[in-house]
Formats: structure tokens, sequence, C-alpha cells
């Protein structure tokens, strides 16, 4: 019995004191993650074929550019 009296309180300040340490923990790992992420991130920009170049905007015969969503009559 007296061995389980000391046991018990033993147990409980081993378990607080292992809880106390997953906050540093779970940040260490979630940091570890996000350099992993960023770094597929950048193979995989890297493999990636390269994008077309955007088209240019038409111009109208007047040198000045259209006013957004207009259409140039021919």
């Amino acid at each position: 019995m007296f061995t389980t009296a000391l046991a018990v309180p033993a147990a409980i300040v081993i378990a607080l004191t292992a809880a106390a340490r997953i906050p540093a923990a779970a940040a260490e790992l979630i940091r570890a993650c996000l350099s992993l992420i960023q770094a597929v991130h950048e193979l995989r920009a890297a493999l990636a074929p390269p994008r077309p170049a955007a088209a240019r905007p038409a111009v109208p015969r007047t040198g000045r550019p259209r006013p957004h969503g207009t259409v140039q009559e021919r």
C-alpha cells in the first residue's frame, strides 16, 4: 500500500513533465513540416514546364488603352 502511495504521485509528476514538453515538440514538428512543404513547392515549380507569356492587351488605333470590358470594333 505504501509503495502504491508513492508510485501514484511519482507517475503524476512524470506525466505532467512529459505533457509540458508536448507544445514545444508540436511547434517544432509544425515548423519542420512548413519547411518540407516549402521545399516540395519549390521542387514542383522547378520541375513544371514553363508557362507561356501572357498575351499583351490590344491597343486601339488611338494609342490609348481600351477601358476594361469593352470590345474593339472591326
